[in-house]
């Protein structure tokens, strides 16, 4: 048994250290040169979204026949893409790009599966201020199932300038989270340009009429002028 045991040993020395066999006996260590290294094409979440990026990098925010060939690069990317990380690389790439396949984009990604990707599309809507948007960001605003989706939402709102922003600000301003309300207030004062303290009521009105209602003095001089008798 121990001269067959032998023997195999030594017929296993002698292939591994065959040409080819990419292993070396060095001083009773075992060498294998180059054992480490990966030999693959598969492209990484992270590399895909390198590439995203360069895309993204070409946008001058004009509609021209090269900057619609980038929009389609980046459509036919996302049809197929699982990772939500680089979906939502894709929508900020496609942000940049002044295009109506772009804002298609962006629109269809308020259905995404994916939070995060669904407030990128928020965002990146709110970045281009097109009043046609208002109903989609107000639908979001009010049914989205997570809150900071919400949120970005009514913030997408207050970028967007226009009476009909205000008006779909309500959904924020009457909601019963106060959180929900302060980022209402906030987009308020971005759409309308005024600032009017911390009183929800007075932007609520605002947004429903059209101009804040009126308030009750409240300096000390304007209260002093009441008390004085004999005016």
């Amino acid at each position: 048994m121990d001269r067959a045991l032998l023997r195999w040993n030594w017929l296993l020395l002698v292939a591994l250290a065959l040409p080819g066999s990419g292993c070396r006996w060095y001083s009773g260590v075992w060498y294998k040169p180059f054992s480490d290294v990966e030999r693959t094409t598969f492209l990484t979440p992270a590399k895909r979204i390198a590439a995203i990026e360069e895309i993204g990098d070409r946008a001058t925010g004009q509609d021209t026949p090269d900057q619609q060939q980038a929009v389609n690069e980046l459509a036919r990317q996302i049809q197929t893409e699982r990772d939500p990380l680089v979906r939502e690389a894709i929508l900020k790439a496609a942000g940049g790009f002044n295009t109506p396949l772009a804002e298609q984009m962006l629109t269809a990604g308020l259905k995404d599966s994916d939070n995060g990707v669904r407030r990128r599309a928020c965002e990146s809507l709110g970045q281009r201020a097109n009043p046609a948007l208002v109903p989609v960001l107000e639908g979001v605003a009010r049914s989205d199932g997570d809150f900071d989706v919400r949120v970005a939402a009514v913030k997408a709102l207050g970028g967007i300038k226009t009476p009909e922003s205000a008006k779909a600000l309500l959904v924020a301003l009457e909601d019963r989270d106060p959180a929900m309300q302060f980022v209402g207030v906030e987009a308020m004062r971005n759409v309308t340009g005024r600032d009017l303290g911390g009183d929800v009521r007075a932007y609520v009105a605002m947004a429903r009429d059209g101009t804040p209602p009126k308030q009750e003095p409240t300096s000390m001089a304007a209260k002093v002028k009441e008390w004085i008798p004999f005016r």
